[in-house]
């Protein structure tokens, strides 16, 4: 008895050995063939007949010749590992070019049952459904794939036909399901669309559809990519009504020809309020200070910065006519040859410059600073900056802080701080 056992023993232990070896042959075999070996297969089916794998590949392989005999290889591939939706979608595919719609249909929706979230099977169901001539049901396969989908395959694969899709008002409404509750990939859509889309309308009427189907807390990227666009196209007072309908009531409480001219609100880099953009050799800072107007005040630190340079903007949509700028300022050991100066400008003429205050530099306690400027009839819009002034490249050096505090722009014949009041925005935020 013990030397039967003994002889059991190592018959199983061999068995196992045997099992352990062929799998790893089998393994190896299989990842030749993904590698482009197409001996391997043959191999792999020496190995083991039933392989799934190996029967997908085959299949293929046959399709060309013997659509009858790959079918057969789908469907027993299939069987061997019905976890795996791959055969099926293969196997759809040929029922469908037969005509056999019902059992395609019926196969492709397995495949979806079976990996709802998977990325490729999500796309070869897009494609399937477009085939088949059900756009929706092809778009809708087409989303799902887009919620796993990295973000580089997003931009290369799937956006630029959807923004193909949303350029023709024929098959807009095609989109309208898939913008329900704001998915994850909408957002990088929209930012690509705004740069990209040949019109502006189509940009306007997509962010219309995420209006209508986001929660409005989730609009602010968006209405940023919207506002920008309308921006570089031109259309700056469209832009200015956009942005102001995006405003909370706080923000809307420092609303003047200079926006938050009190450094009251975070810098949120967007649309008409103020512009900066933190780098190793800059930051801007709100803080409390000492003699400041209200709570905070914008602190800029330059730690050796060099060259020329804008450290903070703002875009204004000012009226035809003559206006201050007026603002307090602070120099804690400001170290530059030219130092900085606000300038207030006029893109869309030449000469574009309209005003420009005398250089900050050294050190001083709260100053007051103003400049008169002119407006003319031709300059719908304009640019308030702090640029580096000087001319050469060691007038261009600075080290040091500055600080700004209560900055307001007034006209001058009226006396009264009424240049760009809020506009009436009623049905303006398209």
């Amino acid at each position: 008895m013990l030397l039967i056992w003994r002889l059991f023993l190592l018959g199983t232990a061999a068995v196992l050995l045997w099992l352990v070896a062929t799998d790893g042959m089998v393994r190896y075999h299989q990842d030749r063939a993904k590698a482009g070996d197409d001996d391997a297969i043959d191999r792999v089916l020496a190995l083991r007949p039933q392989d799934p794998y190996a029967l997908r590949e085959r299949a293929r392989a046959t399709l060309p010749d013997d659509p009858d005999a790959a079918m057969a290889l789908f469907a027993e591939s299939y069987r061997r590992d019905p976890t795996n939706p791959d055969p099926l979608l293969v196997w759809a595919g040929l029922l469908l070019a037969r005509g056999d719609t019902e059992k395609a249909d019926a196969l492709a929706d397995l495949a979806h049952r079976l990996r709802p979230a998977d990325v490729n099977v999500q796309r070869q169901l897009a494609i399937y459904w477009d085939q088949r001539g059900e756009p929706e049901a092809a778009l809708a396969h087409q989303a799902a794939a887009m919620t796993s989908a990295p973000g580089a395959q997003l931009r290369s694969y799937y956006f630029p036909p959807l923004l193909k899709i949303a350029e023709d008002p024929g098959l807009r409404r095609y989109l309208e399901p898939l913008a329900e509750g704001h998915p994850n990939w909408w957002d990088g859509f929209f930012n690509v669309a705004a740069r990209q889309a040949e019109s502006v309308d189509t940009v306007r009427w997509l962010f219309a559809l995420s209006r209508r189907n986001g929660d409005p807390s989730l609009l602010a990227p968006n209405r940023r990519a919207f506002v920008d666009r309308l921006i570089r196209d031109g259309r700056v007072s469209e832009a200015y009504l956009v942005w102001l309908n995006g405003l909370d009531d706080r923000a809307r409480r420092h609303l003047a020809p200079l926006f938050d001219g009190g450094f009251e609100l975070p810098l949120s880099g967007e649309g008409f309020g103020w512009q900066t953009r933190d780098i190793r050799q800059r930051r801007a800072d709100l803080l409390y200070t000492l003699g400041i107007t209200g709570q905070q005040a914008v602190r800029i630190r330059f730690s050796a910065f060099e060259g020329p340079g804008v450290h903070l903007s703002q875009r204004l949509l000012l009226q035809p006519g003559r206006f201050r700028l007026t603002g307090q300022v602070r120099l804690d050991d400001l170290e530059s040859k030219g130092g900085v100066r606000w300038q207030l400008l006029c893109p869309d003429r030449r000469p574009a410059l309209l005003a420009a205050t005398e250089p900050f530099m050294g050190s001083a306690d709260w100053t007051a600073f103003a400049v008169e400027l002119e407006v003319p009839a031709d300059c719908e819009s304009q640019i308030l900056r702090l640029v580096t002034a000087g001319e050469y490249d060691f007038e261009r050096k600075l080290h040091g802080v500055i600080w700004f505090d209560d900055m307001r722009i007034a006209r001058v014949d009226e006396g009264a701080d009424t240049a760009g009041a809020e506009p009436d925005t009623r049905g303006s935020d398209r």
